[in-house]
């Protein structure tokens, strides 16, 4: 092995590790959510726009798009164990799992940056982008009834 390759794989090997930590300390989902078919991108009522588009959205979980109107957007990405996340990445992304690790991971040595903040499940979702400016995120549609100070950007059926 060279002595350059070393770094890229310890590199490339940490990432892999980052995304799939939390696994096991992570939270199962509610009882029927999983059957739950439409799923909301949501955000803070002070979000710099009110809606977005499918291709916006990408981009800001593909780390394209940093700044809506000079604030800095942070998306927020579910655990591995959570039913919704690979509805998103599939719908969203248009990528699998482990082609998401690998993007990231080819990302972060290329230009550096910062991956989307993990949470455990959709309540510390909606929690986080309640308190956080600049916050967005994904959860089941059926979890934000009612839910004060939250934002609807997009709504994704299944097509």
């Amino acid at each position: 092995m060279t002595r350059r390759a070393l770094p890229i794989l310890t590199l490339w090997i940490f990432f892999d590790l980052l995304f799939k930590a939390g696994l096991s300390a992570a939270e199962s989902p509610p009882m029927g959510q999983a059957t739950t078919q439409t799923i909301a991108v949501v955000a803070g009522t002070g979000f710099p726009k009110d809606r977005l588009t499918l291709d916006e959205l990408k981009a800001i979980y593909l780390g394209e798009i940093h700044l809506l109107k000079d604030l800095w957007i942070h998306p927020m990405d579910q655990r591995e164990n959570q039913p919704i996340r690979k509805k998103f990445l599939e719908r969203v992304v248009k990528m699998t799992r482990d082609r998401y690790i690998e993007y990231w991971n080819q990302r972060l040595f290329r230009y550096g940056g910062f991956t989307p903040l993990f949470k455990n499940n959709s309540r510390e979702v909606i929690e986080t982008v309640r308190e956080q400016e600049g916050t967005v995120g994904y959860v089941w549609l059926e979890e934000i009834r009612n839910e004060p100070g939250i934002k609807t950007l997009l709504i994704l059926d299944d097509p």
